[in-house]
């Protein structure tokens, strides 16, 4: 059992010492077949000096804003609060996914850098910011999906009177 561990150690760590340096060269040829995605999101974190982790915090605090007044925006239509935002609901929930999906993407690269304790806490802030902003997008679009199926059966006489209501509130 011994030799037979020991051999499939030796195996691995022998693969690994091979695959090792293949793994950048890997990872530009997918570039070429996969170019990343190009965002026109005006995000401050994509436009910094990652050297400077004030300057990545600052950006973090910016965009997690942003976030967060697409969401409110979103919000408001998706509960027909707004007729305007009501029209574009799709769009702003699109950009909510993209600019969570950039910022997560971001965060995950930048944590790896070294930060005074209160700098680490407010990055945490951040990520955990984000993330229950999209979600709190995606239990609204849940419950828009139900308002619009409201709508839809509000042909029938006691369903148009509980929308009306709604409306009215």
């Amino acid at each position: 059992t011994i030799l037979l561990a020991l051999f499939h150690t030796t195996f691995n760590v022998i693969l690994v010492l091979i695959r090792t340096p293949l793994v950048p060269r890997l990872i530009r040829f997918l570039h070429r077949i996969i170019p990343p995605r190009k965002t026109d999101l005006h995000l401050k974190i994509e436009h910094i000096n990652t050297a400077l982790p004030e300057e990545i915090i600052n950006a973090f605090h910016q965009d997690t804003i942003y976030l967060i007044e697409q969401v409110a925006r979103y919000d408001s239509g998706s509960l027909m609060l707004d007729p305007e935002a009501y029209k574009k609901r799709i769009e702003q929930y699109n950009t909510i996914k993209q600019v969570e999906e950039k910022l997560l993407e971001t965060y995950i690269a930048y944590i790896k850098y070294e930060y005074t304790a209160d700098q680490s806490q407010k990055l945490h802030t951040y990520n955990k910011i984000i993330v229950q902003a999209a979600d709190s997008s995606k239990y609204i679009k849940e419950i828009a999906h139900h308002l619009d199926n409201i709508k839809d059966a509000s042909l029938h006489d006691h369903i148009a009177s509980c929308y009306a209501f709604f409306q009215q509130t």
